[in-house]
């Protein structure tokens, strides 16, 4: 397998990298040999001028390996396909949806956000999304909203175009280093905590929405809260666990791949004598198969609390807890000044393991994220807390006094 020139043999004085000839593929596999010109197999797949550096040609190698790796005949040029398959971006997104969708977790998101993006780019040419122009003009008719939320619409494109030129749907995209990028400077880094008093308020208005009103829903909130806490779990991962997945000898509960974000397995320890084990204790009786954080009297499991959730953060903040009409969500203007989210929760729990001692490796780990810069970015460190560990750890003191 290299990258080579062959031009050495039709009498070039240099014969090698000093020389203007092209260079070539020449690779090996399973007993079929592939020779090409790089230009030729790069100018057809986007390249925007020839291929003069090894560093370049190496860099279509892997491309040019991929391809014979999957089956593909890298000689040939890229099948595109008719305008009829696929003339338009609203055309690309029905394929990219039917074939990517299936296997994804967070479906509803993802088709809202494909909703949104047709409604702006649908009609246009698909070749149309080869070039920036498009996709900078989308970013700034959305600029009034949070950077955020524009830059997860751009990933969205960026992943649907690299789908469509893996399968030969356009030849380039224009997302790179050169031309568009997401960059994630201006967006807010979000250090929302919990503290203790707000804690016990929302305990508190658990008991305040037990009742027939309110379907008794303070007595599944009060334990799942206290279990967000405890555990930093995302709600879709708390929702799944059964009695199964408790394990009373090492006490630990288990999150399955199958229900994590990062299809990883991961087993979070709780306290023996904490008030976690003390509620997965009175759910044992629910046997093996019930979901523990679902249905108080069945374990069957539920799919979503937010109402629930929503009426607690408002009765515990002294606001109103009223629909802002039928069937819709309770006093938004109420919620949007409160700005209390049900993931907090598992912002908190980080920042609390962070206070009590555990390093940053073990918080990541606990909350199986694939990156510490993701984790880094749960732990909201106050100028306060900087501070005073300043003052204990170089300077020999015992903190600041308040």
């Amino acid at each position: 397998m290299s990258v080579r020139k062959i031009c050495r043999f039709k009498g070039c004085s240099y014969g090698d990298h000093r020389c203007a000839h092209p260079w070539w593929f020449d690779v090996m596999r399973h007993g079929v040999r592939y020779r090409m010109s790089v230009d030729e197999y790069a100018a057809p797949r986007g390249a925007a001028s020839i291929v003069r550096t090894k560093e370049e040609a190496k860099g279509w190698l892997a491309r040019f390996t991929a391809d014979i790796i999957e089956g593909r005949d890298p000689r040939q040029p890229p099948m595109r396909p008719s305008d009829a398959d696929v003339a338009t971006v609203a055309d690309c997104m029905d394929q990219y949806a039917a074939s990517h969708f299936p296997q994804l977790k967070g479906q509803a998101t993802a088709r809202s956000q494909l909703k949104i993006l047709r409604e702006h780019l649908g009609d246009l040419p698909l070749a149309a999304l080869e070039r920036p122009a498009p996709i900078e003009d989308f970013r700034r008719a959305f600029s009034h909203r949070k950077p955020a939320t524009v830059n997860r619409y751009l990933a969205r494109i960026r992943h649907m175009l690299g789908w469509a030129q893996a399968r030969g749907l356009v030849t380039r995209t224009p997302f790179n280093r050169y031309s568009l990028i997401i960059s994630t400077k201006r967006e807010a880094r979000r250090s929302r905590r919990v503290h203790p008093a707000e804690e016990q308020a929302l305990l508190a208005a658990c008991e305040r929405i037990d009742d027939a009103k309110h379907w008794y829903a303070g007595r599944e909130m009060r334990p799942r809260m206290e279990a967000a806490l405890d555990l930093g779990a995302r709600r879709s991962e708390m929702l799944a666990v059964r009695n199964r997945d408790i394990d009373w000898r090492k006490h630990t509960v288990l999150l399955r791949q199958e229900t994590t974000k990062s299809e990883c397995t991961r087993a979070i320890p709780f306290d023996p004598a904490g008030r976690l084990a003390r509620f997965l204790e009175s759910r044992r009786f629910l046997g093996a198969d019930g979901h523990v954080f679902g249905k108080a009297s069945s374990g069957k499991r539920v799919g979503s609390f937010r109402t629930a959730w929503e009426t607690l953060v408002l009765l515990a903040h002294g606001e109103p807890a009223e629909r802002d009409k039928r069937r819709g969500r309770v006093n938004t203007a109420g919620l949007a000044q409160i700005d209390l989210h049900w993931h907090d929760l598992r912002h908190e729990a980080a920042c609390r393991w962070r206070e009590k001692g555990l390093d940053l490796r073990e918080i990541q780990l606990l909350l199986g994220h694939s990156s510490l810069l993701v984790t880094e970015r749960y732990l909201n460190i106050s100028n306060d807390e900087l501070a005073d560990a300043m003052a204990t750890k170089l300077w020999g003191g015992k903190g600041r006094k308040r």
